[in-house]
């Protein structure tokens, strides 16, 4: 079962270790992506017998189907939400699954840390794919004292490198777009810049808000779009406990630093699906 941000390699990528293991396959690809869903499926419907690989269309209640037949194997990414409705059906079968699930994902700046290179790793890791991947950073925290270093440098790079509305690539749908706006409405932090919307074609200009508290609005989900919330803090130790402390783990953890054993110390102390660090 596939999620939408990347329908093709998320859904392909699965089957060929299926393939491998000289098992049959069945691919569900998202709902929120008909358009590639149909080519996925005219694919597997050229290159295979529909008795070895199949390929279903359709939304909850064709999930809902499927999930009730007893499938040796279950893989699964998309949603924590999606994720636990997935893992309860295959429970009635015992089913093996996998679910590759989201996470609000932190990016850690140190103090030492190169500024210049944070910037242009947020600008790519954010705004690739308008923010819709799985292991893009969904806020920063930042040293109170050098916030206003970073907010000059992205923003600066944000108006150079993604100059208009269309710069970062299309959001899934309206739907989402128009999520993502009321967050920036509700947002107590300092909107640093947000360009135009244009939610009917499904796009959304970069943003970046400032000043944000622990209990925002746009710290109480996975944002999944461009939009990227920075948080201050003080102290390193407290601001690994307030990571730890909101469920889910995250699904990566990204520390800037100069030094390599202290990056290892920071990452080692909050569990994470996938754990990087930047050290030179």
């Amino acid at each position: 079962m596939g999620p939408f941000n990347y329908p093709v390699a998320l859904a392909l990528g699965q089957l060929v270790g299926a393939i491998a293991g000289g098992n049959t396959a069945m691919i569900k690809p998202s709902e929120q992506v008909p358009h590639t869903a149909k080519v996925i499926e005219d694919i597997v419907n050229t290159a295979f017998d529909s008795d070895y690989l199949a390929v279903v269309q359709g939304a909850r209640e064709e999930n809902t189907v499927l999930l009730s037949l007893p499938f040796d194997f279950i893989f699964f990414t998309g949603s924590p939400n999606v994720g636990r409705v997935v893992m309860e059906a295959a429970a009635k079968h015992l089913t093996p699954v996998v679910l590759e699930l989201g996470g609000k994902t932190p990016l850690l700046v140190l103090p030492d840390a190169d500024f210049d290179q944070v910037t242009q790793q947020l600008r790519f890791g954010k705004y690739t794919n308008s923010g819709q991947t799985c292991v893009a950073p969904d806020y920063v925290l930042v040293p109170s004292s050098l916030k206003t270093a970073l907010v000059d440098r992205l923003t600066q790079a944000i108006r150079e490198q993604l100059p208009n509305v269309h710069s970062t690539g299309k959001v899934v749908s309206q739907r989402q777009v128009e999520h993502l706006l009321e967050l920036l409405k509700q947002t107590r932090g300092h909107v640093e810049i947000v360009g135009q919307a244009d939610p009917a074609n499904h796009y959304l200009h970069a943003a970046v808000v400032s000043d944000v508290q622990w209990d925002d609005a746009l710290m109480q989900e996975e944002l999944f779009g461009p939009v990227l919330p920075i948080v201050n803090y003080e102290g390193v130790d407290q601001v690994v406990q307030e990571i730890n402390r909101r469920p889910p783990n995250p699904l990566a953890f990204y520390v800037f630093t100069k030094d390599t054993a202290t990056g290892k110390k920071v990452i080692s102390a909050v569990p994470s699906g996938e754990r990087k660090s930047t050290a030179h």
